[in-house]
């Protein structure tokens, strides 16, 4: 008997309206997926954008940075160079000649008349511009 009623429940249901039904409800799921995955991407977009752009800052910053640290590496030299803000002021180009004995081991003798010139440097002699001193044996 129970057959006989679950056959005639079937008879009564129009199959094709329930399929249209569940077409539409999976439809109206996928379009709300659709807008939420639109949703999603455009908040990606937008975060990449400002990421993007904080990066872009970021690497001006670090540019600006090395600037002003090359600037400041600059004044000092100069500063280093002409004895400027130590008391004691130098001509430019005397205190250069003078960096370079120093560094190229002439000594800190301001008189040039002990130097001679080798590969453009003011060195006291051929033997320091090599690392031998004249009192090496």
């Amino acid at each position: 008997m129970s057959n006989s009623v679950d056959t005639n429940m079937a008879e009564q249901i129009d199959w094709p309206d329930v399929e249209l039904t569940l077409l539409r409800n999976h439809l109206e799921l996928l379009q709300h997926s659709f807008a939420k995955l639109q949703d999603t991407y455009e908040q990606l977009k937008d975060a990449s954008e400002t990421l993007q752009y904080s990066v872009e800052e970021v690497l001006d910053n670090l540019e600006m940075a090395i600037d002003y640290f090359q600037a400041f590496e600059d004044a000092c030299r100069a500063a280093a160079l002409t004895g400027e803000g130590t008391g004691i002021e130098h001509d430019p180009i005397e205190a250069f000649f003078r960096q370079e004995r120093i560094l190229y081991g002439g000594g800190l003798s301001d008189s040039d008349e002990d130097y001679e010139e080798v590969n453009g440097k003011n060195i006291q002699d051929v033997g320091t511009a090599v690392g031998v001193s004249d009192n090496d044996p």
